[in-house]
């Protein structure tokens, strides 16, 4: 989860490619400020190949391992 200051810049920058050259298979960022989810699938050398952005309010099917459904409306100021 992000917070205000610097750590959405480590979340979205130093973190991804670490986890991601790591071969880190699911990386999931919960961007409180802009009020997304950013799921990182994927590993690859540069971070992650594929990327997926939905608002609060809109389900996001995490893949396996995991295979769930993450309901991003929890995440909301509402919740």
């Amino acid at each position: 989860m992000t917070s205000p200051g610097n750590t959405a810049a480590d979340d979205y920058g130093r973190k991804r490619l670490f986890y991601g050259r790591a071969g880190v298979g699911i990386y999931v960022i919960v961007d409180l400020q802009q009020e997304e989810v950013v799921l990182h699938t994927g590993p690859h050398e540069r971070g992650y190949q594929r990327v997926i952005t939905v608002p609060f309010g809109t389900p996001l099917e995490l893949p396996e391992p995991v295979g769930l459904t993450l309901d991003t409306a929890a995440f909301g100021k509402e919740a």
